[in-house]
């Protein structure tokens, strides 16, 4: 458990995450299709579920690639803006 906790701390803190012997494994398919059930039903009243299903069959390291990937990209258009309007002052 304190190995999962580090993970957490760590991915919260932005620092690189320690080597979990799971990182590379991806989630078994009948616990995906119960998540996809859940996530159905859910649905309704949480939409930002919608945004989280295309990652469910990704591993913990592919996930948190991508949630860095997107990250950056938010990253860079938001200096882009600031950028812009700092030319208008």
């Amino acid at each position: 458990m304190a190995v999962a906790v580090e993970g957490v701390v760590c991915a919260l803190q932005g620092r690189d995450l320690p080597s979990l012997p799971f990182m590379d494994t991806r989630p078994a398919t009948e616990a995906v299709h119960v998540l996809e059930q859940v996530i159905s039903v859910l649905r309704k009243q949480w939409s930002s579920l919608d945004t989280t299903v295309s990652y469910r069959y990704l591993s913990p390291l592919e996930h948190v690639e991508q949630a860095r990937k997107r990250h950056d990209e938010e990253l860079e258009a938001t200096v882009a803006l600031a950028s812009l309007s700092m030319v208008r002052i």
